[in-house]
């Protein structure tokens, strides 16, 4: 069926697309003069010559097998494909926040911030990593038609299954936290007829994943082991249930990896050239601060029925959420910025950053508050890259 715009429409949604392909151009360029790096030669050498599999994110052995018959060995060309799976996602965190927002100027700074953002900059470059843009762009679209389903009609349900299930084949592990915010989204998202209809839908989805999913997903790990706090977790924890105790100790560097991708663009933990950063105690309690407003901000929505303290709670509670899988495969240290396993919470920050700015009711400073999100991304960005470099 095609889509017929209006001229206008037309006009804007091709402006807003340069907008985008530009910025990430802009920002992420330098990554063309790179190499592979090790665990894309050895994924890259399995693919052509191997039967050997990379079974903890399917997705990408899927890449690397089709591209590697189509890119060979010339680094541009897969240096060129994460751009371009940026530019993507960017397009599509700008179309979920629009849709979850309901706020145009939402969606639109979403997505031209997100094609700048240094955040998860490693999952341009690393081809290894490109799973995570892979990941998320059905994983966003499944929750667009979600939203649809919630507010217009029913039949849009068939559309969010099938997307968020091409998104839990390419990387179950990194897709798993979307069902503790799929329940949160529910609450936020405005009734419509179909509600009571999704919501048998929806018990049916945690019903299905915890007789099934549960089970697969630790047989899973169990077999193919790949030396994780996860694995270590699973198999120790039936010798000794308090195994996750001694490693409570650790959770100093969740927080300041959380903390370091809110105010990581002005002032940033140290960190060594893979993007592993050393812990410092007031970004832990910076983390802490930010987990405790994201607690206060759902209170107030659940009390108050306050939207925005619902949105800010949402967004914040996204950031956490997708981190903690990553967490726990690995938990040494916390997460420069650039680093991928904070990829996915960067959807979350965006989107907080996003929404915050679209309430303002003074234009200019909306514009200057923009521009200098964009400057602070594009200068860090070819900052690290050139050090990379």
């Amino acid at each position: 069926m095609s889509i017929h715009l209006p001229k206008d429409k037309r006009i804007q949604t091709a402006l807003y697309t340069l907008s985008i392909i530009t910025l990430s151009i802009t920002s992420f360029w330098r990554i063309l003069t790179f190499g592979f790096l090790k665990d894309d030669w050895y994924i890259i050498w399995t693919s052509l010559y191997s039967h050997s599999v990379y079974y903890h994110h399917p997705g990408t052995p899927i890449e690397f097998f089709i591209l590697s018959r189509i890119f060979g060995l010339n680094p541009v060309l897969w240096m060129l494909f994460g751009i371009i799976l940026r530019i993507l996602a960017s397009y599509f965190v700008g179309l979920f926040i629009l849709h979850f927002t309901k706020s145009k100027l939402a969606g639109s700074l979403a997505g031209i911030f997100f094609a700048c953002s240094y955040a998860g900059l490693e999952t341009i470059y690393f081809s290894s990593t490109h799973v995570s843009p892979l990941t998320a762009i059905p994983m966003l679209l499944s929750l667009v038609y979600l939203i649809k389903a919630l507010r217009e009609k029913k039949t849009y349900i068939k559309k969010f299954f099938f997307f968020l299930l091409v998104a839990f084949v390419l990387d179950p592990p990194r897709v798993i936290p979307i069902l503790f915010l799929i329940p949160f989204l529910y609450l936020l998202v405005s009734p419509a007829k179909e509600r009571i209809f999704v919501k048998k839908i929806l018990l049916k989805l945690y019903s299905i994943f915890v007789i099934i999913g549960i089970p697969i997903l630790i047989i899973w790990f169990v077999a193919f082991p790949y030396h994780s706090l996860l694995d270590t977790l699973i198999q120790k924890s039936v010798s000794n249930p308090l195994f996750i105790f001694s490693k409570l100790k650790l959770f100093g560097n969740y927080l300041a990896s959380i903390s370091n991708l809110f105010i990581g663009g002005i002032y940033s933990l140290m960190q060594d050239e893979n993007n592993t950063g050393f812990y410092n105690k007031i970004f832990g309690l910076l983390g802490t601060g930010l987990f405790t407003a994201g607690v206060i901000s759902i209170i107030i929505f659940l009390k108050r029925k306050s939207k925005t303290a619902g949105y800010i709670a949402f967004f914040i509670f996204w950031a956490f959420i997708f981190y903690f899988p990553n967490f726990l495969s690995e938990p040494r240290a916390p997460m420069a910025g650039a680093h991928r396993y904070l990829f996915f919470s960067s959807i979350g920050f965006i989107g907080l950053v996003s929404f915050l700015i679209s309430k303002i009711k003074m234009k200019w400073l909306i514009f200057i508050l923009s521009a200098i999100f964009v400057a602070i991304n594009l200068y860090k960005a070819n900052t690290l890259l050139l050090w990379q470099s």
